[in-house]
């Protein structure tokens, strides 16, 4: 065999690695590991022999969750690009796949050491420390089971071969697959940090603080923020799901375009992926506006209650809406038209401030206002967008 045949074969093993991996982390371990176990905490609190265990082990599993968050997305968006770019000859590949073979190793590593530390003081004390200040005396159950630790070992060991089929096939020094302009690479994993840091993480703790303190005005918004996460849209796969899904289908689809073809029809494709986009949303939106779930009699009787839940959840759909408009936006931009990292965050930066801003104000009018704050951000951040990639480049 030829020498090109063996570095062929081993490209494609690494492709085919990755592709293995994407589905080891999304159908054995799953976007909702911790998620679900503080959702069977919370139905089934019976299990536990007092109030406090409960407590204790919902924000264990909720704290593991934060960070479990980030480095799914991560190793998904990688790991996934990178197959494509591989199979595509697209620049940058290698650096993806080496990225989602170490996020995956990482990952792993994460779950094993959340299995194992339940039974050690500082570990708790650390991860329930983003919910509560005391966690002496906390007993907290494995409630994960085996399947977890299985699939951890396994990608570990997918992760660590893939790595070093990376460098024996010296993947990273071919031209077709090199990562000398890393733009493409950031133009992918800094709307992902976004979307997962920012919107699903940072942004969704803050609502939830805020609307609990809401409650000393209304009496209402921490309940209709509970009935809008925990029962309107825990289980839909679109707007309870991940916003990296919404970054892997762009980055692909741009991936897939022939890079002269990307420069002459900038405006039109953009339209064209963001409209495809915002399509599915908006049906998916009306579809669930038309037939919402029953509240008045199934979890309360409380018409105010109902009334402020029927105003604030189509709000909820909208931000999902315009928070993928943003991620889509700015793949874009920095994919095509090439704004730079330092503008990007300098955008991102900015859109963060304002966003916490208003809906710290927007906190004094409830629930609705905390959501009508974050949509008004998130319209500047899009107008933002335009201006830096059109505007401002016509000027200069």
């Amino acid at each position: 065999m030829k020498k090109e045949e063996i570095i062929y074969i081993r490209i494609m093993s690494v492709a085919g690695l990755l592709a293995i991996l994407v589905l080891l982390t999304v159908l054995g371990l799953g976007s909702g590991l911790y998620s679900n176990v503080a959702d069977n905490i919370n139905n089934n609190a019976s299990y536990f022999a007092d109030y406090e265990n409960v407590v204790y082990n919902l924000y264990f599993y909720k704290g593991l969750d934060v960070f479990y968050k980030i480095l799914f997305s991560v190793t998904i968006v990688c790991s996934a690009v990178g197959a494509a770019g591989i199979l595509l000859r697209r620049k940058c590949a290698a650096l993806f796949a080496k990225t989602g073979c170490i996020f995956s190793v990482i990952t792993s590593l994460y779950v094993l050491i959340g299995i194992f530390c339940h039974n050690i003081k500082f570990a708790v004390a650390f991860v329930t420390g983003f919910y509560m200040d005391n966690a002496e005396g906390a007993v907290i159950k494995n409630m994960l089971g085996i399947k977890p630790i299985v699939i951890s070992i396994i990608m570990i060991i997918f992760g660590v071969l893939c790595l070093l089929i990376i460098k024996s096939s010296g993947m990273e020094k071919l031209k077709v697959y090199a990562s000398g302009d890393k733009s493409r690479y950031h133009a992918v994993i800094m709307p992902v940090l976004m979307g997962t840091v920012f919107f699903e993480t940072v942004r969704e703790i803050l609502t939830g603080i805020l609307c609990q303190t809401s409650n000393a005005l209304d009496g209402v918004s921490g309940q209709v923020y509970g009935f809008i996460t925990d029962y309107y849209f825990a289980d839909d796969f679109l707007f309870g799901g991940l916003y990296v899904w919404i970054a892997v289908i762009a980055a692909i689809v741009l991936m897939s375009i022939n890079t002269e073809l990307l420069k002459k029809s900038r405006i039109k494709l953009y339209v064209l992926i963001s409209g495809c986009a915002s399509l599915f949303v908006i049906v998916k939106i009306i579809i669930y506006m038309l037939n919402p779930p029953r509240l008045f009699g199934y979890l309360t009787t409380n018409e105010y209650v109902c009334d402020i839940t029927e105003k604030a959840y189509p709000m909820y759909m909208f931000i999902f809406l315009f928070d993928i408009l943003i991620i889509v936006t700015l793949i874009y931009l920095m994919y095509v038209s090439g704004i730079s990292v330092k503008k990007t965050l300098i955008l991102s930066t900015v859109h963060i401030c304002i966003s916490v801003i208003a809906m710290i104000i927007g906190s004094f009018s409830g629930i609705t206002g905390i959501y009508t704050a974050i949509i008004a951000a998130d319209l500047l951040a899009l107008i933002g967008c335009f201006y830096m990639a059109y505007i401002s480049r016509s000027h200069h």
